[in-house]
Parts: structure tokens; sequence; C-alpha cells
């Protein structure tokens, strides 16, 4: 997929393409056709000559810049990207926020999952209070899960199986240090949050996707342009 600087570089080429065209069409034109009309009645000279052919030249290049699709490709881009802060960014493309309301209903879950981990944490604490060292932490597909320090809780390693966890704690997974658990809390909040992050990143995805196809279908018409106006 396209990188966020790509699409920042796009936007400042169509944005200066177009302030070529606006020039081009409001002052050069105007300008070289009042100066070649006061030439009229006068015999051809070296200087009208100059002025008929800046004048053709500039019109040429008018003729061959699709100004319309620069105007809609851009206000598209302008309307998804938050520009400020893709550039931040830098690697990856920020959606503008009103865009797209399920994304946006998304991200705000997301920046207050550090609250809703911590409260998730106290209320195991408080229900299982013989547990040490326990956190509620979320891991992008695997959703919401417990933690534990697996040094500071029976473990039987021939079974891999922790026999002192409260009933209802199923472990997901385990490495060297903590294991991971789901218990009744963790799957309602799989439920009523689920997998943000992963929500979050798919439809980002999909956005950007379709803004490359809407501007690849534009693609000749910007190469035309700017090809005319490298000249």
């Amino acid at each position: 997929q396209t990188a966020g600087m790509d699409f920042i570089v796009l936007v400042r080429s169509l944005a200066s393409a177009l302030t070529i065209c606006h020039s081009l069409e409001t002052m050069f034109v105007p300008k070289l056709t009042a100066l070649i009309q006061g030439f009229q009645g006068s015999e051809a000279t070296v200087d009208l000559v100059r002025f008929q052919n800046y004048l053709a030249f500039c019109q040429h290049i008018l003729q061959r810049c699709c100004v319309q699709s620069l105007r809609d490709v851009l206000a598209r881009i302008t309307d998804i990207i938050d520009e400020e802060a893709t550039i931040e960014e830098k690697d990856s493309v920020i959606i503008k926020l009103g865009f797209h309301e399920e994304l946006d209903c998304a991200k705000e879950k997301f920046d207050s999952l550090d609250a809703i981990l911590s409260d998730a944490g106290t209320e195991v604490i408080t229900q299982h209070p013989h547990l040490r060292n326990v956190s509620a932490v979320f891991l992008h597909q695997l959703g919401f899960l417990i933690s534990i320090h697996k040094s500071q809780h029976d473990y039987d390693e021939e079974t891999n199986t922790f026999p002192g966890m409260p009933q209802g704690f199923n472990c997901v997974f385990s490495n060297t240090n903590e294991a991971y658990f789901k218990n009744d809390l963790m799957r309602e909040l799989d439920e009523t949050i689920g997998d943000v992050h992963g929500f979050i990143q798919d439809t980002e995805r999909m956005i950007v996707s379709e803004l490359e196809e809407d501007i690849l279908d534009h693609e000749s018409d910007l190469r035309g342009t700017f090809n005319a106006i490298t000249e």
C-alpha cells in the first residue's frame, strides 16, 4: 500500500499543478493576449512573434492539463487523509476524524483502552485477592487476557497447568515468564469491545485501498498534466 508521505507528496504536487494552471489561465494568457492586441494594425515584429509563440505555448499546455481531474483527486485525498497527522506519523496514513463514523468510534474505544484494562485488572484482583501481580492486557487477535507471573503462582511444568488458578480461568498460552488466561470478564470485554486494533487497521487499509483505486482511475489525466507542466 501507499505510504503516508507518498500521499502528502501527491497532494503538494496536485496543489502546485493547479496553481500553475491557474496562473497560466488567469495571468499569462490574458497578459500575452493583451500585448498581442496592442500590435494590431502594425507590421509583424520580433516581439509580436515572440508573444504569439509564448501564447501558443501556454494555450498548448492548458489544453493538455486536466484541471478538473486534478481538483477531483485533490479533493478526494484531502477529504480522507489528515495531512498534519500523516506527516507526523510518516509511514502511516491517518484518516480524518469524521470521515468514517465506525472508525472514529473504534479509535475512541482504543484511546480509552488503558482505563478499561486498569478497571478490569482491579476487578480481577478484587474478586480473587490471592492472585499476585495480576493485570489485564489486550493482545491483537487474542483480545482481552489476564496476565500473571508464572514464578508467583503454582505451576505444574509436566502438565503445563496452574492448579491454583480460580475456576473458569482458561490458559490461552504462556511464555517463559508469563501466562495468559481468559475468564468470563475477559470474554465479556471481547464481546463488547472486540478486537478494536484489528478493526482499525482493517478499516484504514480498506479506505486507503479504495482511495488508491480512485487515484488510478485518473492516472492518465494526472500523467498527461504533469508531463505538460514539466515542459
